[in-house]
């Protein structure tokens, strides 16, 4: 976890909670990396929808993202996930100070 200047705005922060953040502001910035394989392309877009599971049918309800994203929204933060280069996944969770 991090503190620093915002100096742009990019395609992590590109919905309409963009506008609580504002070039020049300080952020709070947490980032978190893992080792394991990422997460297939064509579901990176839909991991934070409500009931989105890669689980079998009666061991997952797929609501546990969704519940983080919607904690992270409720603080007027924001939340990404993106593959790495060499592998790996990093959370970015981004708050105002």
């Amino acid at each position: 976890t991090f503190s620093r200047q915002l100096t742009g705005i990019g395609s992590n922060i590109a919905d309409p909670r963009s506008e609580s953040f504002r070039v020049g502001e300080n952020i709070v910035v947490a980032e978190i990396d893992d080792t394991g394989p990422g997460v297939p392309e064509d579901q990176l877009g839909k991991i934070f929808e409500p009931f989105f599971t890669t689980k079998p049918t009666g061991q997952g309800s797929g609501l546990g993202l969704s519940v983080v994203k919607t904690i992270i929204d409720l603080h007027r933060a924001t939340i990404d996930l993106r593959n790495l280069p060499d592998g790996g996944a990093r959370v970015t969770i981004m708050f105002q100070v």
